[in-house]
């Protein structure tokens, strides 16, 4: 039995399954030896620490360089990442961020600080933490790539950072694959089960555009289908699909666009259909009430006045009782 090489949640740890990002790579290792800092920012679950992991391995291989990963998930303060940077760089005693500087430039360290959302608004991280950070920046001791939903920049703006790497960092948008490399990462249930068809991968990118995450979840759930069954079609690969997404944090986000969009029809047609059913019922027995007035009216006399007042009566009471039905 073939492993699964897919993976139904987090980032991937090793480069098996991690395709494209050819351009991202190529600017982050020329940026680096330039010793140029980065903030990668993008959606949630598009590849952000991924990237990272990636980046990690490919430092591996450098006996000169020092790649340290940390991610704000976990880091619950100032002190917490202090003393976690003082075990990586094998630090037995510190006092103050002065302690670092001495061991940082004697080594090529690239210092990945991922979820940096968190450092933005939380009460345990000052804003020295973030001056210092952009000191060790500025003075080449260290190369920061720091991953975070949206661009520091934004944070900077509603006065969440008085001192941010806006214009000492590079930023890198990290979006959706391209579709080479959305079909590469489908590509082994090609090759390890049991008849899948080429042409269901163009169906699948349909579905699910290219956002790596659910081509992930997608081919997961594929290859474990496949496997067994020599009969699965694609629609049962795809039931099978919707219906564990929608445990994974709610729903799938092509299911989210349908299911809003839906949505947003149905209270269109509600409305619609309640406009008419206030609306329309009160005007035939109105205009029926005008068109008799009008004939006991064309016949002249006192009873003229009359009907008239009698007709605005019965009018403010049918529009009385039509607001009541509105409300």
């Amino acid at each position: 039995m073939t492993l699964n090489p897919y993976r139904s949640g987090g980032p991937l740890d090793n480069d098996d399954l991690f395709v494209g990002r050819k351009d991202e790579i190529k600017r982050l290792k020329e940026g680096l030896n330039k010793n140029q800092s980065f903030n990668i920012f993008g959606e949630r679950r598009i590849g952000k620490t991924s990237l990272l992991f990636y980046m990690r391995e490919f430092y591996k291989k450098d006996p000169l360089a020092e790649f340290l990963y940390f991610t704000f998930e976990s880091i619950t303060d100032e002190k917490d990442f202090l003393e976690r940077l003082a075990r990586a760089l094998k630090m037995n005693e510190w006092e103050t961020y002065a302690d670092f500087e001495p061991v940082l430039e004697e080594k090529n360290i690239v210092l990945a600080l991922d979820e940096f959302d968190k450092v933005t608004n939380h009460s345990g991280f000052s804003q020295d933490f973030l001056g210092i950070l952009r000191s060790w920046d500025t003075q080449r001791m260290v190369k920061l790539l720091v991953a975070s939903l949206n661009p520091l920049m934004v944070y900077s703006d509603q006065g969440m950072l008085t001192s941010p790497f806006g214009n000492t960092f590079s930023t890198l948008h990290i979006t959706e694959l391209d579709n080479e490399a959305s079909l590469e990462l489908l590509k082994p249930l090609e090759k390890h089960t049991f008849h899948w068809q080429e042409n269901w991968a163009g169906d699948v990118l349909v579905k699910l555009s290219n956002h790596p995450y659910w081509l992930q979840f997608f081919g997961n759930i594929a290859f474990i289908l496949l496997e067994k069954d020599k009969t699965a079609t694609l629609a049962k690969v795809w039931d099978e699909y919707t219906l564990a997404s929608k445990f994974s944090r709610g729903t799938s986000h092509s299911d989210t666009k349908q299911a809003t969009k839906k949505t947003g029809e149905k209270i269109v047609d509600e409305g619609k259909s309640q406009k008419k059913k206030n609306f329309s019922w009160p005007f035939p027995v109105v205009a029926g009430l005008f068109a008799l007035g009008a004939i006991l009216g064309a016949a002249g006399g006192t009873m003229q006045a009359t009907w008239l007042v009698f007709i605005g009566i019965v009018f403010i009471i049918f529009a009385f009782i039509g607001s009541l039905g509105n409300s």
